[in-house]
């Protein structure tokens, strides 16, 4: 079958993409991420349609997040991968729908490509490699970890990421902690937020 847009989009990124991207660290590299059945859609079929992207409903600013007008969230997604997928669609006439959903929803559903055909700000893991079709990284991040002052006055003896094994380890259900050396299930992933 003959390339699709999102191919040659991977295969050949325009400047802007090409100079705002940053190199990959081998920690947590962001990208666009596309179901892979809509992965031949030729640029011409794209421009019929309006993409369903998804994004984690908790916001991940300055990457995206809701616009606030008087202190009181908009229904504008705003942020750096706004402008990023805004630079690239823009050029091609491609219409999209951003909807800020549960995370773990996000993921189900773009796997299904029914609803969704995109997600935002996805960390690659080998499994999301093996599911989608991810972008090249337009940005990365450094990785923290958070502990109870008053549980361990004396910080933590973190030298490696193996040395975080020793510890109770908790994280938000359906995020990607295979950076930190977990794989799926390793750690207690029951909050569904930043919140809970």
């Amino acid at each position: 079958p003959r390339p699709g847009f999102l191919m040659r989009l991977l295969q050949k990124p325009p400047p802007l993409l090409r100079r705002v991207a940053l190199p990959v660290l081998g920690w947590c590299a962001i990208s666009l991420c596309c179901a892979l059945a809509h992965a031949q859609t030729p640029a011409s079929d794209l421009k019929k349609l309006t993409l369903a992207i998804c994004e984690d409903q908790d916001e991940w600013p300055p990457y995206s997040w809701l616009e606030r007008k008087n202190g009181q969230k908009s229904d504008k997604v705003v942020g750096y991968a706004i402008d990023v997928i805004d630079t690239i669609f823009a050029r091609h006439g491609i219409q999209y729908k951003i909807s800020l959903i549960p995370w773990s929803r996000c993921l189900a559903e773009l796997r299904q490509g029914q609803q969704y055909q995109m997600a935002l700000n996805l960390s690659w893991s080998e499994e999301r490699a093996n599911t989608y079709l991810l972008s090249r990284a337009y940005y990365s991040t450094t990785n923290n970890y958070y502990y109870s002052r008053k549980k361990y006055p004396h910080g933590l003896a973190v030298n490696s990421v193996a040395d975080l094994k020793q510890y109770p380890v908790c994280g938000i259900l359906g995020y990607n902690y295979t950076t930190y050396g977990f794989k799926p299930g390793e750690i207690d992933q029951s909050a569904k937020s930043f919140e809970s």
